[in-house]
């Protein structure tokens, strides 16, 4: 007889552990005993759709006791507001005394913070009687991206379940974990999870882009480009270069996270210091910290760069820190990158609900063989680019968007040649700026034999090389980089390797970039020229 052993609850890394150790587990009998304290070990994450009524009724409950907090006490760490402002709160003004700040809920905002009270405030010299705390500094545009965020939640989970352990006053919060929201799959509300579509509930918050999710929408939002990114690409090029480092953002970064939360969800999230005052904010980056994991799976935790970096965020001090903490020197940080990539050690996991939450590895070659076998003639022969392919999938369409940018800037370019340990990549530089913006820059290589036609579906599928988004970091209240100039770089490795692999490669060739601002216009002279280069790879 054949035992097949199922894990649908449990960490891939204790999922491997368990299956090595299956032949002598069950000969001494300890298998079933080994699987409970396994999962006894690590609390998981579900799909918030997943959720039993109860379960979710206890989430509400934590967001709600954590909003009463703050209004208590705006300086609350363990409030809702406080926890809000880690992800982009350089300083707040906090009584020496230690005397609590309460606060008024706002009705037009279903009781959440009005904008006076919940906006981080300018960075100033505090008043008499006050000193300056830092609640946090997202980070972005680097390789701390997804770890900063990573550590962010540790904290955040402990704050929830803090918020009524005893139930007190509703269901209890003692084994809350924060639900991810699939934003590749159908959602089960208009837009977004039905549980935050329900006015109701602490979980909705006023503002968000409202609507079914547009042909763009979904593109933005593929499985397929999401598979390719987590499958495909090494450290730097999925999660961000080092600071100081050839390239800044990695590839997820720009090409969905900055999308989703600038045009998909909108609202306060079109803003990092106001972000996380959506609840929303927490189970969309649940579901990124969910695709790191699934990307430490498929590579190396031991590629992750930067591991001695410290990261910033002042927690209550009654929370537990992660294993290996050390505190630095200078500001309260929330301890290095190193101490949280291993999601067993900090005690939680993802819980995939019996389904596949990604495509896998095998999924992803069938889909690129199916490209291939279709596009033989490679990049700029083929009807679709296989940037195009990765967003659209085998749906026919071609690229939905892009069609009208604001400014348009065409180069010649000189392809790299192929070099071990390099990717060509596009940089785009935007000027030093007074009011600064969000933007969509859709990257084009033709032939310079083939006029940029961006108005034409068809060009625009058969050239994309691919398209990134820069979410605008700069305001009052914190420090990234407000008044200068912003450089995006973006690998454009796959479709240059096809162009010198194909019929094509002696062709001249032009750089085209399409810019959509967001909101305020984008005038020409805000960039620079584009410029395609080759960066190291690491």
């Amino acid at each position: 007889m054949t035992f097949k052993i199922f894990w649908p609850r449990l960490p891939g890394r204790i999922r491997r552990g368990l299956s090595a150790a299956v032949p002598v587990l069950l000969a001494a009998g300890l298998l079933f005993s080994a699987v409970a304290d396994a999962q006894a070990a690590v609390r998981l994450r579900k799909n918030i759709d997943d959720l039993t009524p109860q379960e979710l009724a206890a989430y509400e409950h934590a967001i709600d006791m954590m909003r009463k907090k703050s209004l208590a006490n705006k300086n609350d760490r363990e409030g809702y507001l406080w926890q809000a402002w880690v992800h982009n709160c350089n300083g707040v003004p906090v009584p020496d005394s230690g005397a609590a700040v309460p606060i008024v809920a706002d009705p037009a905002k279903n009781g959440w913070f009005s904008d006076s009270d919940a906006f981080c405030p300018p960075m100033k010299s505090p008043p008499a009687g006050f000193h300056t705390e830092h609640p946090g500094m997202c980070e972005h545009g680097k390789d701390l991206f997804l770890p900063w965020h990573r550590a962010e939640f540790f904290y955040y989970e402990q704050a929830l379940r803090a918020a009524d352990p005893e139930g007190t006053s509703g269901p209890s919060t003692k084994d809350v974990t924060v639900p991810y929201w699939n934003f590749i799959q159908i959602p089960s509300g208009v837009r977004f999870p039905k549980a935050f579509e329900n006015k109701t509930s602490p979980l909705f918050y006023p503002g968000r882009t409202e609507g079914p999710p547009t042909a763009e929408d979904k593109q933005r939002t593929s499985p397929y480009l999401l598979a390719y990114l987590i499958r495909d690409l090494r450290w730097p090029q999925f999660g961000g270069y080092r600071v100081g480092g050839p390239g800044n953002y990695g590839a997820f970064e720009s090409m969905i996270h900055n999308y989703m939360h600038d045009a998909y969800i909108g609202g306060v999230l079109k803003r990092p210091s106001t972000a996380g005052l959506d609840p929303l904010f927490f189970s969309y980056h649940a579901f990124i910290d969910y695709i790191l994991e699934e990307w430490i799976d498929s590579h190396a935790a031991a590629e992750i760069t930067s591991p001695g970096q410290y990261l910033r965020g002042q927690q209550s001090l009654a929370f537990a820190n992660p294993p290996g903490f050390t505190p630095g020197s200078g500001l309260q940080t929330m301890g290095q990158v190193k101490n949280y990539l291993d999601i067993t050690a900090l005690g939680y996991g993802f819980d995939p609900g019996g389904r596949p939450q990604f495509f896998t590895e095998a999924e992803l070659t069938r889909l690129t063989q199916a490209y291939d076998a279709e596009n033989k003639q490679g990049f700029g022969v083929a009807p679709e680019s296989f940037f195009t392919y990765l967003l659209s999938g085998d749906d026919g369409a071609g690229y939905q968007s892009g069609a009208n940018p604001s400014v348009t800037q065409s180069v010649s370019v000189t392809l790299p040649l192929p070099a071990e340990g390099s990717v060509a990549a596009v940089e785009l530089v935007r000027k030093p700026l007074h009011q600064g913006y969000s933007y969509q820059a859709d990257v084009y290589l033709h032939p310079a034999s083939v006029a940029a036609d961006l108005k034409d579906t068809a060009f625009r599928s058969r050239y994309l090389a691919t398209s990134v988004n820069y979410w605008e970091l700069s305001g009052a209240g914190h420090d990234h980089g407000e008044m200068s100039s912003t450089r995006l770089t973006a690998s454009v490795q796959q479709p240059v390797a096809s162009i010198q692999a194909g019929p094509l490669r002696k062709e001249a060739w032009m750089l085209t970039v399409g810019i959509t601002p967001s909101g305020t216009g984008a005038r020409p002279d805000d960039f620079e020229q584009p410029r395609l280069t080759a960066i190291p790879a690491h």
